[in-house]
């Protein structure tokens, strides 16, 4: 399927396009804090990776992928962005924490709709944006992509040395 491509190409760019931005930063002597400039960041940058993804569908392929990625931020928090059905786990003191929640298309309801499509629920199955894909946001699929969203829901975590281990999933592992 196309989507590894899209997966391959998101998994060398995102982070270098964050990275280039607050080295651009910082060489223009804007000193920002980057707990500060990361979720922005993260923001223009997926919605950029999707257009990119997009535009260069006949080469990747015009399926989907869904990401997740963390940025530590000065040792103390863990900035992460996600959209689709990757997943962030984080274990603290012996016990596992959810860092991400599914993008599934009965949460994403109203967004879909908004846009022109519908969410299905047949009996049996799971919910499916337009009767086929069961996430409501990933980079490319460009023949539902009027209906998702490339927004990437972020969140932080306080990170120490009660952390023994974070985990970066998908479905591909």
């Amino acid at each position: 399927m196309d989507s590894k491509l899209i997966t391959n190409f998101n998994s060398k760019a995102l982070i270098r396009q964050i990275t280039n931005s607050l080295h651009a930063c910082r060489e223009y002597g804007l000193e920002l804090a980057w707990s500060d400039v990361v979720p922005y960041f993260y923001l223009l940058v997926f919605r950029v990776l999707d257009a990119v993804i997009l535009q260069q569908s006949l080469k990747l392929g015009k399926g989907g992928s869904t990401t997740v990625t963390g940025i530590p931020i000065d040792g103390q928090k863990l900035m992460v962005a996600k959209f689709g059905d990757s997943r962030a786990v984080m274990s603290r003191n012996g016990v596992v924490h959810q860092l991400s929640v599914d993008h599934e298309p009965s949460n994403e309801r109203r967004y879909i709709e908004k846009r022109g499509g519908f969410v299905s629920n047949i009996p049996g199955d799971v919910p499916r944006v337009d009767g086929q894909l069961v996430i409501a946001k990933a980079f490319g699929d460009k023949r539902l992509k009027i209906h998702l969203s490339s927004k990437p829901d972020i969140t932080h975590q306080a990170v120490g040395d009660q952390n023994e281990f974070i985990v970066f999933a998908s479905d591909g592992i």
